[in-house]
């Protein structure tokens, strides 16, 4: 069984690209179209990695990845926030919720592969 990737994101037009980004070099991709989804998917699964949106409708990012850093099944997880913010003051906030790298739309899906 290959590497388990979590992406959240409210556009599904984001998670078909970052879907066909990762599941093009064998990475197995799961969606979530809100925190609160991906929230109870880590419930029942334990993806390797979780690309993070921020802007999202009931729950934001940074929320999500606070929560997940509190839960015992995802504490250890590596989190990548994926969004449209890239100022230095939106990185920081990333980082102090637990984000362990952050990489700004659009993004080149080799860099993503990389990462």
């Amino acid at each position: 069984m290959g590497v388990k990737i979590l992406a959240v994101d409210d556009n599904q037009v984001n998670l078909k690209v970052v879907s066909a980004a990762l599941s093009h070099v064998g990475y197995e991709v799961i969606t979530a179209a809100s925190g609160v989804e991906a929230l109870k998917i880590t419930e029942k699964i334990k993806p390797d990695v979780i690309l993070l949106d921020i802007n999202m409708p009931e729950m934001d990012g940074y929320e999500v990845c606070r929560r997940m850093r509190a839960s015992a099944s995802t504490a250890q997880t590596p989190i990548m926030m994926l969004t449209a913010h890239d100022s230095l003051e939106e990185k920081v906030k990333g980082f102090e919720a637990g984000a362990d790298d952050y990489l700004t739309k659009p993004f080149q899906p080799a860099e993503l592969q990389a990462r």
